[in-house]
Formats: C-alpha cells, sequence, structure tokens
C-alpha cells in the first residue's frame, strides 16, 4: 500500500483555491485522467456524497465512483475510491501560507502492483496540482 503526497504553492487564498479544487464538476479542468464528471444529486461536499467519473488512465479508458468522507470548507475534502481499478483515500488539504495557499494531496492506501507506478503517480498528482494552479491564478487575473 502507498502513501504519496504532492504539494504545490498557489498565489491565491484558499476560498479561492478550495472553490475550484474541491468542486467535482471541475475535475477535467485540472485532473489528467479525469475527462467527464456524471451528473449526481446532492452536495457534492457532503459525507457519503458519491460522484462518478469517466476518464483515462495509463492509455485505458475507465469510470469510478468516489465517496465524499470528510470536509471542511476552504481547507479539507476527502473521499474514497468505491468502485473502478483504483484504491486508497485521497485528501485535499489546502493551508494558507504568506505568499495566498500551500495544497496538498495525499492518496493514502492505493495497491500499486506495477513497477514504476508508484513514482508515475507521484509525477501524474503532481503535474495536476501545476493544472490547479494555472487555472486558480488565471481567474484571479481575468477577474
Amino acid at each position: 500500500m502507498s502513501d504519496i503526497v504532492v504539494k504545490q504553492k498557489i498565489a491565491r487564498p484558499p476560498a479561492a483555491v478550495a472553490k475550484i479544487m474541491f468542486d467535482p464538476a471541475n475535475d477535467p479542468k485540472w485532473i489528467d485522467g479525469a475527462k467527464k464528471v456524471e451528473p449526481f444529486a446532492g452536495d457534492p461536499l457532503a459525507i457519503g456524497t458519491r460522484v462518478k467519473r469517466r476518464g483515462a488512465f495509463w492509455s485505458r479508458d475507465f469510470t469510478w465512483i468516489t465517496e465524499t468522507i470528510a470536509h471542511e470548507p476552504e481547507t479539507t475534502f476527502a473521499f474514497k475510491y468505491v468502485e473502478g481499478p483504483m484504491t486508497g483515500e485521497v485528501t485535499y488539504s489546502i493551508a494558507p501560507d504568506s505568499e495566498g495557499a500551500t495544497v496538498t494531496i495525499r492518496h493514502a492506501g492505493a495497491t500499486l502492483a506495477m513497477p514504476g507506478a508508484e513514482s508515475f503517480l507521484k509525477r501524474t498528482l503532481q503535474g495536476d496540482l501545476g493544472r490547479l494552479k494555472r487555472l486558480v491564478e488565471k481567474q484571479a487575473n481575468s477577474s
């Protein structure tokens, strides 16, 4: 089981980051593997809410379902994989800092059986945070 942590500084306040990062509808805008988020009922940030996503990873198309397990406005959003090829829990954390916010993604408990999978996943998550940074900071400039 793996425990992968990546971080990124974003020059925007935590609330601006959380508005984009915590909303599953925005996943295709910044998460490389997420191509479509299926409509869901209720508040996606409410504990127990499930969200269905479609995407591709390692050149394979697949569907996965997550369930929200924690949410603290502007600071924490966590979910677990309940269906699909991925396992474990993912936590998004946002902490204020002198330049705006430090954003962390922690993917814990994933079963990664392929050699090199952990380093590949870490690079992928770091790339996702880079896209999130550009998206959040661009929106600040276009406001």
